[in-house]
């Protein structure tokens, strides 16, 4: 019964996890369209970035959601998979500024 606990608390905050993914993913991908003076090869290049992690975002939700399938379910556990949005959201050196 606590196990069932444990992967329920777990379902429940990588699905909190994939919503603020989803919330950023858009916020950045609007940004990305709509700042001027952008080369529309970088344009293309961050979208492919930004497709490729709300991909992997929403594959995470979707394993721990499936049926049956225990043993990806026990690989898996919040610290893994949460995604440092305050990392994400700021401008560093490695990313474009949006």
């Amino acid at each position: 019964m606590a196990n069932q606990k444990a992967h329920q608390d777990c379902i429940v905050r990588v699905s909190e996890l994939e919503n603020q993914a989803d919330a950023l993913y858009n916020r950045v991908t609007a940004e990305l369209f709509t700042q001027n003076g952008r080369e529309p090869t970088d344009i293309l290049k961050w979208k492919v970035v930004y497709d490729g992690l709300e991909a992997a975002c929403d594959q995470c939700k979707e394993v721990l959601q499936r049926p049956g399938e225990r043993s990806h379910q026990a690989r898996l556990s919040p610290p893994l998979l949460s995604l440092d949005l305050a990392y994400l959201n700021r401008d560093h050196p490695g990313r474009a500024h949006l």
